[in-house]
């Protein structure tokens, strides 16, 4: 999932904020999310367990870490707040990187 700067003049690298959704075909999917979101909602056909985790992961990073107390799960939908996208998709790089953030969010759903 990608959100890309405005290039056309005069709005070069104009970044404006959206909501958006997006329908990830299964629960199991890695999704990768690029650029910035007000609030991202990630909607599936079936329901999120109650066990599930939700874990996120810079893509310049080696691990992942658990964020399921920071999104908000609401039967099949999962919404995650654009200013912890960028935090989360900027976790490895270094003070004045230039690019977008870039993340990627797993669900586990644990037995």
């Amino acid at each position: 999932i990608a959100t890309l700067h405005r290039v056309i003049d005069p709005n070069n690298h104009f970044i404006s904020l959206a909501d958006i959704t997006v329908f990830p075909e299964a629960l199991d999917a890695v999704i990768g999310i690029f650029g910035y979101y007000k609030n991202l909602t990630v909607e599936f056909d079936e329901k999120i367990p109650e066990n599930a985790k939700i874990y996120a992961q810079c893509m310049l990073d080696d691990e992942a870490f658990e964020v399921t107390d920071k999104v908000n799960i609401e039967n099949n939908r999962l919404v995650l707040e654009g200013k912890l996208l960028r935090l989360w998709g900027r976790s490895k790089k270094a003070l004045g990187y230039k690019e977008d953030p870039a993340v990627a969010i797993k669900i586990v759903i644990e037995d």
